[in-house]
């Protein structure tokens, strides 16, 4: 999706490209600018457009987000909310990046390979894991047992729209619709009605939501467990706070799911939070915390995976628990914590084992 982590830099290059700027920015930092963006067609002068954007976050968060949203208009790459709403959850995490960033550095070097691709990935730094206890020794694998296999089901991104309107316009401005965004989204005022079970345009309304557990239960009534692999939340990530991701997860968790399926093991995916992909590890000094979506999670998760395993997922997000019909142990794991969309995760050291997960 456009307008997630990395649409302010983006929208940035592209617009003071062709001289559309705000009044904030000194004229000769945006001839500064201008010159790197037209020379940044290799790393090396990828990380020198990093210095003078970091000049640009030392300004402060608001003074960053402000500038950057003006830049975000003034281009018409998205709608004036779009911008203000995108910029302001995500200017205030990427700011910090660049307040932080040696440059250059291999930070720095994924920095510009997951916003501008150019530069290569660098090598993997080899580090050690420590267990907690000793790896098993001359451990074979177990014997068949002779039992029947089980049967799962395997469910993931259903992105509910809690807001989605049957007839509400598909084809609107944004990258999500079927919302009456406007007047003439609005059902019985377009062309472009969406149907009752979506479409593709769109985000999943609760029909179609409800429409897929049922068919589970009809398609597979012998199924042992569900595992869920994240992403409850719809994907206006210009609009999300943590009161519509609190809604949206308790909803499909303690509503819709426990009405047609008996065991549901999930994870978190990287809307489940607000804003989205922001999942700061442990160590990180900042007031934005995911930490009201893991105590979210771990409430919802915890009808199936007790409350011992629930009180783990509060952590960082996963858990371990053994299924309790046989000698299986279900292992969830936060993967957000290593996402390259998470801009938490650019520091000067980028840690091994963010809040520790691995150990």
């Amino acid at each position: 999706m456009k307008v997630a982590g990395f649409l302010w830099l983006s929208l940035l290059c592209s617009s003071l490209a062709t001289g559309r700027t705000h009044g904030i920015v000194e004229r000769s930092t945006i001839s500064e600018i201008l010159t790197y963006i037209e020379n940044a067609t290799t790393c090396a002068a990828c990380e020198s457009l990093l210095v003078v954007l970091q000049t640009l976050a030392h300004l402060g968060n608001d003074d960053f987000v402000d500038v950057i949203t003006q830049v975000c208009i003034l281009a018409g790459a998205e709608d004036s909310d779009v911008c203000e709403g995108a910029i302001a959850r995500e200017g205030p995490i990427l700011a910090h990046d660049l307040r932080n960033m040696n440059i250059p550095s291999t930070t720095a070097v994924l920095f510009c390979t997951t916003i501008f691709g150019l530069c290569d990935f660098p090598a993997v730094t080899k580090y050690t894991v420590d267990f907690s206890s000793a790896k098993p020794t001359n451990s074979p694998r177990p014997s068949p047992s002779g039992k029947a296999s089980i049967q799962v089901v395997h469910i993931s991104d259903i992105h509910i729209d809690l807001s989605y309107e049957t007839g509400a316009r598909y084809n609107c401005t944004k990258n999500i619709c079927c919302r009456p965004y406007t007047t003439s989204d609005a059902p019985g005022n377009t062309s472009y009605p969406a149907g009752k079970f979506g479409d593709h345009s769109c985000d999943t309304p609760l029909s179609l939501e409800e429409s897929m557990y049922a068919a589970i239960q009809q398609l597979v009534p012998n199924a042992a467990f569900t595992i869920f692999t994240g992403d409850v939340v719809e994907g206006a990530v210009w609009l999300v706070n943590e009161t519509e991701v609190t809604n949206d997860l308790n909803d499909a968790y303690k509503t819709r799911m426990p009405s047609y399926l008996s065991l549901v093991y999930g994870v978190v995916g990287n809307h489940d939070a607000a804003p989205v992909n922001s999942f700061p590890p442990a160590d990180i000094d900042t007031t934005i915390s995911s930490q009201w979506a893991y105590d979210t999670l771990a409430s919802d998760w915890a009808q199936w995976i007790g409350a011992t395993a629930a009180t783990k997922a509060k952590d960082y997000g996963a858990y371990s628990v053994k299924y309790p019909a046989g000698n299986l142990r279900i292992i969830s794991f936060n993967t957000n914590l290593y996402y390259k969309e998470n801009f938490w995760l650019y520091e000067k050291t980028m840690e091994t084992d963010p809040s520790g997960q691995l150990t």
